[in-house]
Parts: C-alpha cells; sequence; structure tokens
C-alpha cells in the first residue's frame, strides 16, 4: 500500500500538535493569546481541531476569540463597504500565523530535507523503497543529481503505472461478476492512486505548506 513518508510524518505532528493544544487553549494564557493573535487557525486547520475536541471542549476554547471578532466588526459600523472589507481582510491576514500551519510546514521541511540528505548520502538512492505523493516528490527532488533523481521518478513511475493496471483488473473483474478473483493489490489500487495524485488523505484538505 502506498503511502507518502512526508505526509505520514507531517500528520503525526499535527496529530500531537492538537492533543496537546485542545488542553493548552483552555488553560495556558500563552496559548490563548497566541490562538487570539492569528484568529483561531486557518479554515482548514480550524476544522481539524473539531475532530480532536468536544462541543464542551470547543466552547470553553472559542469564547473570547468570538468576543474578539464581535469588537471587530462592530468597529468597522459608519464605514463604506469597502473600508469595512479591507479592515475584515486585515482580520484574516493574521490567519497566516495559524499554529497548526507553522507545525506543519515545520516537520515538512524537515523531513523532505532528511529525505534528499539521505539520498544525496547515498542511502536509499539505490533503491525504490521511498515512497511520496507527487508534491512531496517535486519538493524532494529539488537539489538530487539526475541519477538519483532518475532514480526516485522511475520508482514512482512504476507506481502509477502499477495502480493502473490493477484499477483495470479491479473494474474488469466487478463488472465481469468475478469479483471472488479480484486480488488484494486490485483492491488498494484507487487508494495508492489518489495518494499519489493527492496525497494522504488526512493531510489532502490542508495546505501543502513547504519551507524548503
Amino acid at each position: 500500500m502506498l503511502r507518502c513518508e512526508v505526509c505520514t510524518e507531517a500528520w503525526q505532528a499535527l496529530f500531537g500538535f492538537y492533543c496537546r493544544q485542545q488542553q493548552a487553549l483552555i488553560v495556558e494564557e500563552a496559548a490563548q493569546e497566541e490562538f487570539l493573535g492569528s484568529v483561531g487557525f486557518c479554515p482548514s486547520h480550524c476544522w481539524m481541531l473539531v475532530g480532536f475536541s468536544s462541543p464542551k471542549g470547543l466552547s470553553a476554547t472559542y469564547p473570547k476569540l468570538m468576543e474578539k471578532v464581535a469588537t471587530q466588526l462592530n468597529s468597522f459600523l459608519g464605514r463604506s463597504g469597502d473600508e469595512a472589507g479591507e479592515g475584515l481582510r486585515d482580520l484574516l491576514r493574521q490567519r497566516a500565523q495559524c499554529a497548526a500551519c507553522g507545525t506543519q510546514a515545520q516537520v515538512v521541511s524537515q523531513t523532505v530535507l532528511r529525505i534528499r540528505g539521505d539520498l544525496n548520502c547515498g542511502h536509499g538512492g539505490n533503491d525504490a523503497s521511498i515512497s511520496l505523493c507527487l508534491h512531496h516528490l517535486q519538493s524532494v527532488l529539488m537539489g538530487l543529481d539526475a541519477g538519483r533523481a532518475s532514480t526516485l521518478l522511475r520508482a514512482h513511475a512504476e507506481r502509477a503505472a502499477r495502480a493502473a493496471v490493477d484499477m483495470h483488473g479491479y473494474a474488469f473483474k466487478f463488472d465481469a461478476l468475478r469479483r471472488d478473483l479480484i486480488i488484494k493489490p486490485e483492491h488498494a489500487a484507487y487508494r495508492d492512486a489518489l495518494v499519489l495524485l493527492a496525497g494522504e488523505r488526512n493531510l489532502a484538505s490542508l495546505p501543502m505548506t513547504d519551507r524548503v
């Protein structure tokens, strides 16, 4: 089963971040101030928080932020629509400081640099063991010589071709009512194709923040 190494590392880091953050946002003043300063999290990471919290936890986390938003919106009263819109845009720009984005970007950068460094040192440069989505493949390729880049590209091209063959096999056997003959790789082929194209499902809707 295809699994992007960079996506996996980023998801594990975000999982740990949210497990710590949901409690910190309730009891730690520093975490609360950071949360207020960035107007919460970016939209994607905001909805991810819901999966790690409860209605009670969220109801304890968001009141101060909602009070800040109410104050900001009231401050725009009496302005033209254009002026109010600019003011709201300035408020939303603060989301660029999303702490979850920062955590994700840092881990992605570190993991890409580690994989690239291992390849440049000859660790894994002659095999096809490294598995990446296309987005993180592009990041790792930058800075590799032609030989190591070719090894990585060839391995991922073979995975893409294999997924295509297996999906054809699955669809043919399914339509021919020979579902008992569908083999395990054919069952997983569509998932491997999506991971290669879009990254791991847990991160697919999140910003692909690479600071490499």
